[in-house]
């Protein structure tokens, strides 16, 4: 038995199913001569797009005839385009296209498993998206990049084979390694000898071979500008790619934001996404990246320390992103930072921060040079590999998405200005947006003849409206989670844990209170203490025994309190 590597096109007009598509007879023009029971593996493409494999000869041969059975027939229907491709994975584009050429058994047996699995779109590689990244170059040209392709694969394929050249045409990137590849293919014997005959044949027509490696070098020159070409996944999403949550506090930013994420990366999903928070001294180097100190072992074996690059979470995120994007997935990637405007964010995203203006794509408008730390340490192997020039300039790509909290009530916070925000979509989170859970969970507060039952939500509320006819603005007033929400809320039942909420709130919202949001109008709020509306701990004690008649009577007269029997915490 022996075994051969065919390949045929239908629409050439030499395939014809026979016998209920069970026997094809192809006319070659090769020297081979294959006979009854030795296997052939190739395709054939038809003119309707459909690919069927041939495996085996079923009769003696005839002069330059085969009677072939058909022992597979993978897909129907499958895009020729594609399955060209796959062709050209497995090494076919070597034979020509009129050619019956004998191979070894072993290879026979690899081509048929790589067929097989290449339906299934197992092959696929990184090589393989450059092709496809060079038809697309062809494409936009307005020319047909199939010829082209396929002859370079085919010329590619028949060199390595015989040893003139060490790599696939596909597998090189950089512009001077081509160059010379493209060198050995135009002073080979074959190469020379098929544009003699070629020529003789079609003086006027050109070779798509040449045409092919000229395109390339454009297409490799093209992609040296911006060596990182794999930005674009077409990920999309109903999300805003940069985007910001900003209210009063308590009012559900973070978890809002946290609940958008789960439904971005999944909920269970703890890979794909970092959380950092903000702070005066938080820096670029934070946040980015830079030199520091590591362990490591001397050539000794003695423990020493050494300096290298450490990436921060934004670098980090999109090392996540690039590597997904080259990998040609459709995922998405997510930088959470928490109060975005407690640091100075001039300072801290630095040049980053041009990085945040995307173009309809959701990409990066304007790209940034990095930094030699950069570079390097991105072209190292475990993270994206290349040389370090391959990252010249970087851009956020489209799977990439930035998203934050900002509560403009804090004191003491650094201001953005108009260039940076333009840059962000804003989602304001309303006072009363998210207190749903709040409702009906109430509380037992004050001590003796004081003792009473209120709503939480109710109270905040009728806090809030009293600042707001004082003139404070809503971004400082009471969101529903000001106190946690694991207090405000009880896992069962409507009653709040009296001890845990008196204590978050004394030390939350009287802190806050006082210390902040009244602080001009401390006499006012507290009109309900007997004592010293200066000090916060004698608010607090009075708390403790009076509940909420420490505030203004405007707010307590708008509550539905309800009085509680102090021996059996019942209501009256």
């Amino acid at each position: 038995m022996k075994y051969y590597l065919l390949m045929i096109h239908a629409a050439n007009g030499i395939l014809h199913d026979t016998i209920a598509n069970t026997e094809i007879v192809y006319s070659y023009q090769g020297t081979a001569e294959p006979k009854k029971g030795d296997c052939i593996a190739g395709y054939v493409r038809q003119p309707d797009g459909q690919v069927r494999m041939l495996f085996e000869v079923t009769r003696d041969s005839d002069k330059n005839k085969l009677y072939l059975k058909k022992f597979m027939d993978i897909f129907p229907g499958v895009e020729t385009d594609g399955f060209e491709e796959l062709a050209d994975v497995t090494d076919l584009a070597e034979a020509a296209l009129e050619d019956v050429m004998e191979i070894e058994a072993g290879l026979y047996d690899e081509i048929k498993e790589r067929l097989v699995k290449g339906i299934a779109g197992e092959n696929e590689d990184e090589e393989e998206g450059l092709r496809k990244q060079f038809e697309k170059y062809i494409y936009d040209s307005g020319k047909n990049p199939r010829l082209q392709v396929s002859e370079l694969k085919r010329w590619s394929c028949k060199l390595v084979g015989s040893g003139i050249l060490d790599k696939d045409i596909f597998h090189i990137t950089d512009v001077a390694e081509y160059r010379t590849a493209a060198e050995k293919i135009k002073k080979s014997d074959d190469y020379i000898n098929y544009k003699k005959d070629w020529k003789s044949k079609h003086p006027k027509s050109g070779l798509s071979i040449d045409q092919g490696m000229t395109n390339y070098e454009k297409f490799l020159l093209v992609l040296k500008e911006n060596k990182i070409n794999y930005f674009h996944t077409g990920y999309e999403s109903v999300f805003p790619r940069n985007r910001i949550f900003f209210g009063a506090p308590g009012s559900g930013k973070s978890f809002l934001m946290d609940a958008d994420r789960k439904l971005l990366t999944g909920e269970n999903n703890s890979t794909d996404y970092e959380r950092v928070t903000f702070h005066p001294d938080y820096s670029y180097a934070n946040f980015v990246g830079t030199y520091k100190p590591v362990p490591c072992k001397d050539e000794k074996g003695n423990d020493s320390i050494t300096y290298e690059y450490v990436p921060g979470p934004l670098i980090r995120v999109l090392i996540k992103a690039l590597k997904s994007a080259k990998r040609k997935e459709k995922k998405p990637f997510l930088l959470l930072v928490e109060e975005i405007n407690r640091a100075n964010t001039a300072a801290v995203f630095g040049d980053i921060f041009q990085l945040l203006d995307r173009n309809k794509d959701y990409i990066s408008e304007y790209p940034i040079h990095a930094s030699e730390d950069i570079k390097n340490y991105f072209a190292k192997p475990e993270i994206l590999g290349g040389k370090p020039e391959d990252y010249e300039q970087l851009r956020i790509p489209d799977n990439m998405f930035i998203w934050a909290t900002m509560n403009s009530a804090d004191q003491g916070v650094f201001s953005m200005d108009t260039a940076f925000k333009r840059r962000w979509d804003f989602k304001y989170i309303g006072i009363d947006d998210n207190d749903s859970e709040l409702a009906g969970k109430k509380v037992v507060l004050g001590q003796s003849s004081f003792q009473h039952r209120v709503e939480w939500n109710e109270l905040r509320k009728q806090m809030n409206h009293f600042m707001a006819d004082q003139g404070i603005n809503e971004d400082k007033q009471l969101g529903p989670y000001f106190i946690n929400k694991t207090i405000a809320v009880p896992e069962s039942g409507a009653e709040i844990d009296r001890e845990k909420f008196c204590e978050a709130f004394k030390n939350k919202v009287i802190m806050y209170l006082f210390e902040d949001a009244v602080r001009q109008k401390r006499a006012v709020l507290f009109e309900g203490i007997t004592g010293d509306k200066t000090r916060y701990s004698g608010i607090c004690r009075e708390f403790d025994e009076k509940g909420v008649f420490i505030f203004h009577q405007s707010i307590t007269d708008k509550l539905h309190i309800e009085k509680v029997n102090s021996a059996d915490g019942s209501g009256t």
